[in-house]
């Protein structure tokens, strides 16, 4: 197939119909620059960098722009990664018999930021939904990396429907690696991404 592409220097600049629009903005603008597309323009497919919107009403707009539609997805791109999918083709993830302990942990490796693309990782992995979020073990809130964003330090526990429990952990220092956990009867996951 043949792939067209064009570079431009305002959005206003855009005409008729795409295949696919990748919305890679911050998360303060997405909404804005939904609407802006949706205006000028029609897209046949979304696919939206995580995280989505910085408020509850920012997110509804978005919602309200793209509907329920199966054509919009959101960046988690982690379970579509061959090495994961091929981790949970192993029996530990397919003969499941107990709920999870799950641990990540690392220095300084953006809880907040990249924080989500763990909590949707280990939904599909284990086949499960999150339940609840316990945000009270996160202590130190600091300037991100990009001007007029937080990043966060400390621990943040999720519960999911089958009782699997999941720490997220970063604490302050050099940034590292990080080190995933995965435990239940049947034994233990170690994953090194690096």
């Amino acid at each position: 197939s043949i792939i067209n592409y064009y570079y431009y220097n305002n959005i206003l600049e855009l005409k008729d119909e795409f295949d696919i629009a990748i919305i890679s903005t911050t998360a303060d603008q997405r909404h804005k620059v939904i609407e802006l597309i949706l205006k000028i323009c029609k897209v046949n497919y979304w696919v939206l960098e995580k995280v989505l919107s910085q408020s509850n009403s920012d997110l509804e707009l978005i919602r309200s722009f793209l509907g329920n539609k199966k054509n919009t997805w959101v960046n988690t791109g982690r379970r579509v990664n061959d090495f994961y999918k091929n981790i949970k083709n192993e029996s530990f993830f397919i003969r499941k018999n107990s709920p999870y302990t799950i641990e990540i942990k690392g220095h300084n490796w953006g809880l907040a930021c990249n924080g989500l693309h763990f909590i949707d990782l280990i939904s599909w992995l284990i086949n499960s939904n999150l339940k609840t979020i316990d945000s009270s073990g996160l202590s130190n809130w600091v300037n991100s990396k990009r001007k007029g964003f937080k990043e966060v330090y400390g621990e943040l526990n999720l519960l999911y429907d089958d009782d699997s429990n999941f720490k997220l952990i970063s604490d302050k220092g050099i940034p590292s690696n990080i080190s995933i956990k995965i435990e239940n009867h049947l034994g233990v996951c170690f994953i090194n991404e690096s």
